[in-house]
């Protein structure tokens, strides 16, 4: 997501750093998820960090309608709503819908042999999407700053999102045998045990080098703005610090989705007259649609050897491979429709 710049940016007021301003960029972007980590990992003494506490299963089953299942639909609504988008991405739009839709159903053909393999792309994919996300989310501050960075420094940066998450998901990976999701194992790749060490090594090593990167930076008076290091922060708590924090990565896909609804918020009322009336009637659209994939879809799947476990499971691997494919498409930056939105304070954009 956002990955993606080839134009300039002509320089801003301070208040166009954010899409609305401090405390709502910082709570959507990372603030949100840091006070989640420090109430599990200090606050609640009821359970272990092994351990998912019954407050987590509450939340992450609440909050799922309010954030993360809704960044689904505000994705596929950005795609297909108008005939224009459906042209210049048609093979996003309509063929990796059908490939994806026949996965989907291929799972329920063949259980066992197909729906694993379905699943641990999933499984895989999700963490590199986040990862994905939080590194446009920075890039789009720095730019938003005015602060040009090397190309060497967004090697850096890039590695820096790429080996945190693999930390964690190496550390996954080393046992031999299978995982479970909702019901349904799929294998392991058995990674070796020194897999998490060396891409904690590369981690550290990238940051280290990002920091002599940005060091000149320093030497001219340009202050880094703290908007931009804190998706860095984000990162480093989802996948390396808080990895085995069982209750809070159970509500990552919920700040991941409340990154991306601060962004698709602000691309969506960008220039409309009555931005509360296009803030409701867009979420209230999102909601709906959610409720109908997520909620109505698996009830109405369920039945004969199929568990309400199995249905959702699929179904949510099924939107998210489409979103992953959709997601990497329309948010690239060298489309004006992408970077005017995404380069205003929506307080001041007519």
């Amino acid at each position: 997501m956002f990955l993606r710049y080839n134009g300039n940016v002509a320089k801003r007021a301070p208040s166009d750093l954010y899409f609305v301003n401090a405390p709502v960029d910082a709570f959507f972007v990372g603030l949100a998820s840091i006070l989640c980590f420090l109430y599990y990992r200090y606050a609640s003494s009821q359970y272990s960090q092994l351990q998912i506490s019954e407050s987590a299963i509450l939340l992450a089953t609440t909050l799922g309608w309010f954030g993360s299942w809704p960044h689904f639909a505000a994705t596929n609504w950005r795609l297909y709503q108008s005939k224009e988008n459906i042209q210049a991405y048609f093979l996003t739009a309509v063929l990796v819908p059908v490939v994806v839709l026949l996965a989907g159903l291929a799972c329920f053909v063949f259980p066992v042999s197909f729906a694993p393999a379905f699943i641990k792309l999933f499984a895989l994919w999700s963490p590199y999407h986040y990862s994905s996300q939080t590194f446009g989310l920075a890039l789009i501050y720095f730019r938003r700053a005015d602060l040009q960075l090397p190309q060497t420094a967004r090697h850096f940066l890039a590695a820096f999102f790429a080996s945190s998450f693999l930390v964690q998901y190496s550390e996954s990976e080393i046992a031999l045998g299978t995982a479970m999701m909702s019901g349904v194992s799929y294998p392991q790749l058995a990674l070796p045990a020194w897999a998490p060490l060396a891409c904690k090594a590369v981690m550290y090593l990238a940051m280290a080098l990002l920091a002599w990167q940005l060091f000149p930076l320093f030497r001219k008076n340009r202050i880094i703005p703290w908007i931009a290091l804190l998706p860095l922060l984000t990162q480093y708590l989802w996948f390396v610090h808080g990895a085995k924090d069982l209750s809070f990565q159970l509500l990552l896909p919920f700040f991941h989705g409340l990154q991306y609804l601060l962004v698709a918020w602000a691309v969506e009322i960008h220039k409309q007259r009555s931005r509360w009336l296009a803030s409701g009637k867009w979420m209230a659209g999102n909601l709906l649609a959610s409720a109908l994939v997520f909620f109505l879809l698996p009830k109405l799947l369920t039945g004969g050897p199929f568990r309400i476990e199995f249905v959702t499971v699929v179904v949510l691997a099924t939107v998210s491979i489409h979103h992953y494919f959709v997601d990497g498409v329309i948010w690239k930056l060298r489309h004006a429709t992408a970077r005017s939105p995404l380069f205003v304070n929506i307080g001041e954009s007519k």
